[in-house]
């Protein structure tokens, strides 16, 4: 897929996949971690790598429907606290 994208002159989000839903512990994050360090030394040297994408949005929601504003927004905080983590630390 990678090397079609190449050809055309397409960008390709890597999904680095779910360790278990709505999970920012610190084991989620170094798997995260390890998932995307392996598909950066496969797949990284292809054009259309374009970047890593973490899909814990599954129910159209980033708070895990949560029905307090506090939960609301501490789950929104925690999501990206987890994605800064993981910014700041994988390849490349």
């Amino acid at each position: 897929m990678l090397s079609a994208a190449d050809e055309y002159g397409m960008h390709v989000w890597m999904g680095v996949g779910l360790f278990a839903w709505f999970d920012f512990s610190p084991a989620s994050l170094e798997w995260h971690k390890i998932v995307a360090q392996e598909l950066w030394d496969k797949y990284g040297h292809h054009p259309s790598f374009y970047g890593f994408y973490v899909s814990e949005e599954m129910g159209g929601s980033l708070d895990n429907w949560e029905t307090t504003k506090e939960m609301q927004q501490f789950r929104k905080k925690k999501w990206c606290i987890f994605l800064k983590s993981l910014k700041t630390t994988v390849v490349p």
